[in-house]
């Protein structure tokens, strides 16, 4: 992950946020988490994120629209988090700006 230093996790799940950020924080990176869209939106106004691993299915909406409403120039990297499976899932994302 060359460049990436700031990284934010945004799960509900608290113990798949805690799997993903200490595991990303034992490769070295400073991991900050947040448990929904609203959190997501604090720690972006607090502090930028190189990376952003986003839940599909957060308790505030669809990862989908956060993801499409960080679209834009100098937005950080999007990697979605989602149990869905399927090629329709996956273009979804692509298609709103995911990267991975």
């Amino acid at each position: 992950m060359a460049g990436v230093q700031q990284v934010l996790v945004v799960e509900d799940e608290e113990a798949i946020r805690a799997l993903v950020a200490e595991t990303l924080a034992q490769g070295g990176l400073a991991v900050r988490s947040a448990a929904d869209g609203a959190g997501l939106g604090r720690e972006l106004a607090r502090s930028p994120a190189d990376l952003i691993v986003l839940d599909r299915l957060l308790p505030d909406g669809d990862g989908l629209e956060h993801a499409r409403r960080l679209a834009g120039c100098g937005r950080p990297g999007l990697l979605m988090l989602t149990a869905l499976d399927g090629l329709r899932a996956r273009l979804e994302g692509l298609e709103a700006g995911i990267d991975d």
